[in-house]
């Protein structure tokens, strides 16, 4: 039996959270949600936010994918939907 494998992209892993880089000028941690835009695949972006345990970290994330230049003009509602499901979550979990 041929075993063969799959070609990935090459990886670009965020490696370092820049402190002034977020939205409104604001690090990810104090506005409650993360942006990637053109990160990990040209054209796409993502926005996520920790499901936090009673203990205040994180553990799990939820995030919305879409195209960078529908997500990057409108950011706003997609980070709202991402936080209030991930509060949603950690309640409903009883994390």
């Amino acid at each position: 039996m041929e075993r063969t494998t799959a070609s990935l992209p090459a990886c670009r892993a965020i490696v370092e959270v820049s402190t002034g880089g977020g939205h409104d000028g604001q690090h990810p941690r104090q506005q409650g949600f993360a942006v990637n835009a053109d990160e990990a695949l040209d054209g796409l972006a993502s926005v996520a936010a920790p499901v936090l345990g009673r203990d205040g970290s994180a553990k799990a994330a939820i995030s919305i994918v879409g195209p960078s230049d529908r997500l990057r003009n409108g950011i706003g509602r997609p980070a709202r939907l991402v936080q209030v499901a991930a509060r949603r979550l950690s309640k409903e979990l009883c994390l």
